[in-house]
This record gives C-alpha cells, sequence and structure tokens, in this order.
C-alpha cells in the first residue's frame, strides 16, 4: 500500500495537476495533460492535500485522517483504501504510460 501511495503522491506533486479546495471542504484534481476533472469530498481531499504535500506512509495518513475527523484507525484505513484504489483506478483509465 505504501508503493501506491508514494505513486499516488507523485502524481498530486506533478506541475500539471493542480489540486482546489473548496469552501465546504470539498476540491477538485485538475489534471491538465489528460484533460480530466477529479471531484472529491472533504475527506478525498484531506488524503490528496497530504499527499501533494508529501505525506507517503500510510501510517501517517490514518494519523492525520483520525485526528482531522475524529474516526478510528480502522475507519480511517478503510477511507484511504477506498481513495488510493479510485484514483489508482482513475489513473489506469485515463494517463497511459509511455511504450517502450
Amino acid at each position: 500500500m505504501t508503493d501506491r501511495i508514494a505513486e499516488l503522491a507523485d502524481y498530486l506533486q506533478q506541475p500539471d495537476i493542480s489540486l482546489t479546495v473548496l469552501a465546504d471542504g470539498s476540491g477538485v484534481i485538475l489534471d491538465i495533460a489528460a484533460s480530466q476533472v477529479i471531484t472529491l469530498n472533504d475527506t478525498g481531499t484531506t488524503l490528496a492535500e497530504a499527499m501533494r504535500d508529501g505525506v507517503r506512509e500510510f501510517d501517517e495518513l490514518t494519523r492525520q485522517l483520525s485526528e482531522e475527523y475524529d474516526v478510528d484507525a480502522a475507519t480511517a484505513d478503510a477511507e484511504i483504501q477506498a481513495f488510493c484504489d479510485t484514483l489508482s483506478g482513475y489513473l489506469l483509465t485515463t494517463r497511459s504510460k509511455p511504450k517502450a
């Protein structure tokens, strides 16, 4: 899981990726290269911000989510897993890897 988090963090730190936090805590990822917009709820926005800011460890994401939303570690872990699954699925369908 940590490898996937690191991969997603790298994605969110790319110069052609823009993360905007809206007034209600939700957010939007604009992927300029893929001409795509990903909408996020407040939990997804919190996770995307943390990854964009350099968090690459599952345990650190769990700690941050647990503190931010006052939830237990199991709930935070499930939210992180769902977020990573969704964002990874997006990357598989919208971004192609260079061919050798």
